[in-house]
């Protein structure tokens, strides 16, 4: 099953048109595999949190991080592209998660261990793509 893609009018369009692709993604969603469904859910909001916390770590005292303004800065397109693309990577973590490394890391009892080294080994997947997008860009 395909997902609708937005139609380019729709920018451009009234809000009735917006509200009725919505409506239809909706349906597509709910029509997904449950893991595939638990999966885009669970990256939406999981990248949302972890957008949150980076917006406020400013106020206690870390560095100003912009995930978005650095890939859209990297990739050389606007910020709202950039948005896009954070919200797509936190998404296909969590679809990783949940179809590929839920059963390897299965023999791990803690939970918490267990989220930990798959958090390390999205923080050493990152650490390379950036080093590659660099080395690619020029940078």
């Amino acid at each position: 099953m395909q997902a609708n893609a937005p139609d380019p009018a729709l920018l451009s369009g009234n809000g009735h048109q917006r509200v009725a692709w919505l409506r239809s993604f909706a349906s597509d969603l709910k029509a997904m595999n449950p893991k595939l469904q638990q999966g885009v859910i669970a990256g939406l909001a999981g990248t949302a949190a972890m957008t949150l916390m980076m917006m406020m770590a400013p106020m206690m005292g870390m560095p100003k991080m912009s995930a978005a303004g650095m890939l859209s800065m990297m990739m050389g397109v606007p910020m709202a592209v950039g948005w896009l693309m954070h919200f797509m990577i936190g998404t296909v973590f969590a679809l990783a998660y949940a179809l590929f490394f839920m059963q390897l890391l299965q023999r791990i009892v803690s939970p918490f261990t267990r989220g930990a080294v798959f958090g390390l080994a999205v923080f050493a997947f990152a650490q390379v793509m950036m080093a590659l997008m660099g080395a690619m860009l020029g940078g």
